[in-house]
């Protein structure tokens, strides 16, 4: 259960326009040049920068089967629902699509 809605908030799509690779990779050549001679408190603000870049390629390389974990899901969601009190809409409201909820047997 837990690892499929992981799953969903890892693909959910972020707002925003989402940078390509390549222009991540062009900005953290260019910070490296900034870097040079830039005060102490702009190199804070640029190696943060550079961080928060590097884990953005991070997670781009990491993919998440949500076919497997929506079938998971699926086997276990009903008597979970029935089990903790949780309805349908509550599922929806999370980001859980009706056809899985249809396929764990959860209606309306």
């Amino acid at each position: 259960m837990r690892e499929y809605l992981n799953g969903l908030d890892a693909n959910r799509p972020k707002p925003g326009r989402r940078r390509s690779p390549e222009a991540i990779n062009a900005r953290l050549a260019e910070i490296e040049t900034e870097l040079v001679g830039a005060s102490s408190w702009e190199s804070v603000q640029l190696i943060q920068e550079k961080s928060d870049l590097h884990a953005d390629l991070e997670s781009r390389k990491t993919t998440v089967n949500l076919s497997s974990l929506e079938r998971e899901f699926a086997k276990f969601a009903k008597a979970f629902s029935e089990r903790k009190g949780i309805h349908y809409s509550t599922w929806r409201a999370v980001g859980i699509d009706s056809a899985v909820l249809k396929q764990a047997g959860i209606s309306r």
